[in-house]
């Protein structure tokens, strides 16, 4: 079943209704909504909304997973209730809002006491409805348990990998060939890990190497990655990003890393799906694999 407006008597047509939703849902969700040229508020740009004559609407959509409420889609409809700005939502579905049961529910409910409709779209669902509470409790129960058991299964095939020693993006200094699976060194960026390692050696500390680094020139790790990979660069990020300056964090990271001695070390830490919470793991529950790829440096200079 597809949104349509006019089976939600309760909203006054000249209200402000925002749908939140994916972008790919838009056009299917807007298909039924009356056609008028009045009164039309669209934030997309894009040549299918400039085309969509419709009556008081607002389009907001994120890409971004509903298991938690933090996100920035739910940041600007709150902002836009305490502000007066709208009377309703329309969503997909109940999962679109969130999928966390509790979270979701409080959120729900703090709209409830805005007097916001929430409706959704496929599952027919008016959220100020009083007899729509036990649906909406229920279904909660189940989006939570659904996006839970897909973390779960993400981290299982995650620690597959690991346990294999499946090198999925490796450090500055090496390539992996995404057709082959082959790790290979990149010369011209190992030459700066082994001076790196040089420098440490003869006794300067990290933040020496940084500025000595940042003194010459040379970028940080993560410019030549993105290089490498035929990344966009991000030049709108705070300075020490945007111009891919060192620091003693990205020195430190690299005298640390097991990896340039050839020695791959997976799952030393958990981070929960659920919660983001991370944990150190200890380590004789990691997974070390000797010499699965070509070492930069010895494991003499490494230790």
């Amino acid at each position: 079943m597809c949104c349509n407006f006019q089976e939600y008597g309760n909203i006054p047509l000249q209200s402000l209704v925002l749908i939140y939703c994916n972008m790919n849902l838009v056009s299917k969700m807007l298909s039924n909504f009356p056609r008028k040229k009045s009164q039309v508020c669209i934030n997309q740009p894009s040549l299918l909304y400039r085309l969509l004559p419709l009556l008081s609407l607002q389009l907001l959509h994120d890409n971004v997973s509903g298991m938690s409420l933090s996100r920035k889609g739910i940041f600007e409809i709150t902002d836009a209730i305490e502000a007066k700005l709208i009377d309703a939502i329309i969503v997909k579905d109940l999962s679109r809002l969130g999928r966390h049961e509790t979270e979701t529910a409080a959120y729900i409910e703090y709209t409830r006491k805005k007097e916001i409709h929430i409706f959704s779209a496929t599952e027919g669902i008016d959220t100020l409805d009083e007899n729509n509470r036990l649906v909406i409790s229920v279904k909660g129960i189940f989006n939570d348990m659904y996006v839970r058991d897909i973390a779960r299964k993400v981290s299982a095939g995650m620690l597959q990998k690991q346990k294999e020693g499946l090198v999925i993006t490796p450090p500055m200094g090496y390539f992996k060939d995404k057709n082959t699976g082959e790790v290979v060194i990149v010369e011209e960026h190992a030459q700066i890990v082994r001076r790196i390692f040089k420098l440490y050696l003869e006794g300067y500390g990290v933040k020496s190497i940084a500025k000595m680094f940042n003194d010459e020139g040379i970028k940080s790790a993560g410019y030549y990655q993105k290089k490498l990979y035929g990344k966009r660069l991000g030049y709108n990020k705070p300075e020490i990003g945007h111009k891919y300056l060192w620091d003693n964090t990205g020195v430190k990271r690299i005298l640390q890393n097991e990896f340039y001695a050839g020695t791959l070390v997976c799952h030393k830490t958990y981070t929960s799906k659920i919660t983001h919470i991370r944990k150190d793991i200890p380590e004789e529950e990691q997974y070390r694999h000797e010499n699965a790829v070509p070492a930069i440096v010895s494991r003499e200079i490494w230790e």
